[in-house]
């Protein structure tokens, strides 16, 4: 499966008339999970954003989103894309460009067709291609406030010794979450910089969705889960 996205992007020469300054095929295609491919048209950072400059913000390392800024990206997902059940900070506007899609909530599935548009509020979803075809949609990812999961974190350990690997812990949940690979190895040397010789045994999807779905959990239990041979 491949995709092909044309990129139009506009600008202003040395004396201040508009004009196209790329007008490509997206050349930053990338596998983001098997049966999925993305491309990142463009980013910005800060709030309002800056048009100065003919920079091309395509490059930029980002995740599924961006801290205080703006994601706009646009992503085919083919018959049978692996699953990934997932929210993130931010409001999402996006445009079905071609094909048919499930958009799998809690307990709760919408079908989008080509033409369909969506705003996506931070709620947990899954795509779900079941046709024969790809499903073209196209994404602006504007950075949100924190959901109530890591407001609940900072609360619940709030004044206790482990509240900041608490918080860690909950960033690399998201960074999880957000599909970017991560090994045990480096999850561990992340959450637990200066305990990244302790052997931990880490399920972030676990606490992840304590934290995410709300699932009653002391804040006691939530330690020993997480700390577990830690002492």
């Amino acid at each position: 499966m491949s995709l092909t996205v044309r990129r139009v992007v506009t600008g202003h020469d040395a004396n201040g008339n508009a004009r196209v300054v790329i007008d490509e095929i997206a050349k930053n295609v990338a596998a983001t999970r098997p049966g999925a491919n993305a491309a990142v048209i463009w980013t910005s950072e800060g709030f309002p954003v800056n048009n100065d400059g003919n920079a091309d913000t395509s490059g930029r390392q980002v995740g599924t989103t961006l801290d205080n800024g703006v994601v706009f990206r646009v992503v085919s997902f083919g018959p049978g894309v692996a699953p990934r059940n997932h929210r993130t900070d931010s409001i999402d506007y996006a445009t079905v460009i071609s094909g048919e899609i499930d958009m799998v909530l809690d307990g709760e599935t919408v079908r989008l067709k080509a033409g369909d548009v969506l705003v996506q509020r931070g709620t947990i979803h899954n795509w779900v291609n079941k046709g024969a075809e790809p499903c073209v949609i196209a994404f602006v990812l504007v950075d949100s406030l924190a959901k109530r999961g890591y407001r609940a974190c900072q609360i619940a350990f709030s004044g206790q010794r482990q509240c900041q690997l608490i918080i860690r812990l909950w960033k690399v949940a998201v960074t999880l979450f957000d599909g970017d690979a991560m090994s045990i190895d480096c999850l561990v040397e992340f959450a637990f910089p200066c305990q990244c010789q302790s052997k931990i045994v880490i399920c972030p999807g676990v606490y992840a969705a304590a934290l995410f779905d709300g699932l009653a959990i002391t804040c006691d239990r939530f330690v020993e889960l997480a700390f577990s041979g830690q002492g």
